[in-house]
């Protein structure tokens, strides 16, 4: 990311313009003592701008010296802070437990897709009975067909792929 250019927020998910004030990074060099690798530590810490949100956003990366290529490659990178990109609903008609399964969902996206894609599932199911009143369905795929003439239909085929997905782990 460069100074003064534009980028979205994973707190308040919102586009801003980031300024030298902003972002601060701190390096750390090291070799490897076992096989005498060099690698560099960074840590970046970027405070958003927005008056109304203000929060920092803390990413660590890791680069190892390639002396074939005579560069510094990036061999990890992980943002600490926010644990995920969580987008914030400010609606109080979402029930709490559709909430709680959507954050977690992000949390565990990185360490485990498929459970990712299970819970996924299950917030799709929670919000089609809770936003569509459909409760007298044997299954998903049903509840799903119960709405396909109230939806659009790229939705649909959205919304039945992300079905098909989360049953992975949904019926093991």
């Amino acid at each position: 990311m460069a100074i003064g250019k534009s980028w979205n927020c994973p707190h308040c998910n919102r586009p801003v313009i980031i300024r030298d004030t902003d972002k601060v990074t701190t390096r750390q060099d090291y070799s490897l003592q076992v096989n005498s690798k060099d690698c560099r530590l960074f840590v970046t810490t970027t405070t958003c701008p927005s008056e109304s949100c203000g929060k920092e956003t803390i990413e660590f990366s890791k680069y190892s010296y390639s002396k074939n290529q005579n560069a510094y490659n990036l061999i990890y990178n992980k943002i600490i802070e926010p644990e995920a990109n969580i987008k914030i609903f400010n609606c109080s008609t979402i029930p709490d437990v559709i909430l709680e399964d959507y954050k977690e969902v992000n949390l565990i996206l990185n360490l485990s897709p498929k459970a990712s894609a299970t819970l996924a599932r299950r917030c799709l199911q929670s919000t089609i009975r809770d936003f569509y009143s459909i409760t007298d369905k044997r299954n998903l795929h049903q509840e799903i067909e119960a709405i396909e003439d109230r939806i659009d239909p790229g939705m649909y085929k959205a919304i039945m792929a992300l079905k098909s997905i989360g049953n992975i782990g949904a019926h093991l």
